[in-house]
């Protein structure tokens, strides 16, 4: 892995991080233990109890979304998942438990 690719997921952590402070109160009162998926470029975002809906939806939406999920209300559960385009899959790269 080289710098950039550590610099963005950075960027992913830290828009992902800062999106979920802005509606985490909203979020807690309706969709607690659920999960959220926010695409840190556009800053739109899924909530769904099940993670892989959530994601579903939001690449509808952003074929090129670079997503941060996190379990609403426990917000050490976290997972970056980057979209490679030219491999046509989905990679989740570790979880952030800082």
């Amino acid at each position: 892995m080289d710098a950039n690719t550590d610099s963005a997921d950075f960027d992913v952590v830290a828009v992902g991080r800062a999106v979920y402070a802005e509606i985490r109160g909203r979020l807690e009162a309706t969709d607690n233990s659920s999960f959220v998926v926010i695409d840190a470029g556009s800053r739109d975002y899924e909530v769904d109890p099940h993670p892989p809906a959530a994601k579903r939806r939001l690449l509808a939406r952003r074929p090129e979304a670079r997503m941060y999920e996190t379990r609403i209300g426990q917000p050490k559960v976290v997972k970056i998942v980057s979209i490679r385009p030219a491999g046509g899959g989905v990679r989740s790269r570790g979880n952030d438990v800082t």
